[in-house]
């Protein structure tokens, strides 16, 4: 039978899904961290051997100005979906109404800031840092970014709003198979940045089918218009708590990304390409609080409109507690060991070794900025976050800079050259 919105009901209300429990998603989400982030570390060590130090380094340049974009194309409307989801039963047709005014809104500011974001890769390129031929793998993975990577990654914030670990899990091992897959395949008909980039876009892609398919549990695809028109109307409201979030959230994109401008700016490809290792597997860590964090956030925005503040406190609490004391022991273990560590990935690598020591603290360090930053948003103060983020920004730069004993001046005197 149809319901109150005129569409047809295709699955029994007594087989509907329900909200996984935190326990179960916040289980997943560790499985999907620390399976993703064995599957990545064996990737990182077949592809650097695979294929040089060079070849990585380019692919390091190629793809952080997608890394760059990513933070930038954002008002932070994710936290603002999520809010709005909570409520909702699953497949209420609510839920596609809003994800599509959101989704809409986000291929759009993703379409500017990727044309903002070739401008200014353009003039780095055939400027201070002097790889004119990275330019073009640049804009490829900047054109699937838009068209593939952030549509994947508005659906990941829909399955989230449901704690759907279990679906997230079994996506993101696709998508990390398919990319370790097909990068040694590439392999074998050239040995280029191409072939990663094939690699990596080819793995967005088929892992995209698997969220749609995946999604369809949780939300319905084909809604009438007039549920379309009226998720559109929700969308100021998610925007506005977003713009307060987005500051913070710019400045986050920045310091994440800030050395391997800085390295590709004051130093050789080589450099970057150990760099990018060493960084890549303080990411892989990392990703376990992203992770655990997509779980975290609707649980904390579920207990508080609940009034539920003893729960709130124990999920923020116990989160924090286990996660940090889960990822100090690795950080120990391999930190130790950082030169054979980055040997394993071949020659040249291991000059960052003495960066993987320090990089391996960083998930740790984070857990408690992430999850903190995420009761905040819960209890609707987005601004503080932002000028914590500001702040954090501020150190980073200030600190890489002197680390490296870099001089912005060739820089700036370079950009200058290009745009006259």
């Amino acid at each position: 039978m149809p319901d109150r919105h005129g569409v047809r009901n295709v699955v029994d209300v007594n087989e509907a899904p329900v909200r996984a429990s935190f326990r179960e998603g916040f289980a997943f989400a560790a499985m999907s961290a620390g399976v993703g982030g064995v599957i990545g570390v064996a990737s990182s060590i077949l592809i650097a051997r695979l294929y040089g130090i060079e070849v990585v380094g380019q692919y390091a340049l190629a793809t952080a100005p997608m890394g760059i974009v990513w933070f930038f194309s954002t008002v932070r409307e994710r936290p603002g979906l999520i809010r709005a989801l909570n409520p909702l039963q699953p497949r209420a047709p609510e839920i596609t109404g809003i994800f599509a005014a959101v989704l809409a809104f986000s291929v759009a500011l993703t379409a500017l800031m990727s044309i903002v974001g070739a401008g200014i890769t353009y003039l780095l390129f055939n400027g201070p840092i002097d790889q004119p031929d990275l330019f073009v793998p640049a804009v490829v993975c900047l054109g699937g970014y838009l068209i593939v990577i952030n549509t994947g990654w508005n659906l990941d914030g829909a399955l989230s709003a449901f704690r759907a670990g279990r679906q997230l899990f079994w996506v993101r091992l696709h998508q990390a198979v398919a990319f370790m897959v097909l990068a040694v395949a590439a392999h074998a008909i050239a040995e280029t940045v191409w072939c990663l980039i094939f690699a990596l876009l080819a793995a967005a892609l088929t892992s995209l089918i698997h969220r749609i398919v995946a999604v369809r549990l949780w939300m319905r695809i084909i809604v009438p218009t007039r549920v379309l028109k009226a998720g559109f109307r929700t969308l100021p409201d998610i925007l506005r708590f977003g713009l307060r979030v987005t500051p913070g959230s710019l400045a986050d994109g920045a310091s994440a990304e800030a050395g391997t401008w800085i390295l590709g700016s004051f130093s050789s490809v080589a450099a970057v390409g150990a760099w990018n290792i060493a960084w890549t597997m303080g990411k892989r860590t990392l990703d376990l609080n992203m992770r655990l964090a997509e779980m975290l956030f609707p649980t904390l925005v579920q207990r508080w409109a609940a009034d539920d503040r003893l729960g709130f406190q124990r999920a923020l609490t116990d989160s924090t507690r286990y996660v940090v004391t889960t990822m100090l022991l690795p950080a120990a273990v391999a930190g130790g060991a950082a030169d054979g560590v980055m040997g394993l990935f071949g020659p040249g690598f291991s000059q960052a070794s003495g960066a993987l020591v320090l990089l391996l603290l960083v998930p740790a360090l984070a857990t408690t900025m992430i999850f903190q930053s995420q009761a905040l948003l819960a209890v609707d103060r987005p601004t503080l976050t932002s000028v914590l983020s500001v702040i954090r920004l501020l150190v980073t730069l200030s600190a890489s800079m002197f680390a490296t004993g870099s001089d912005v001046r060739p820089m700036l005197r370079g950009c200058a050259r290009v745009v006259v």
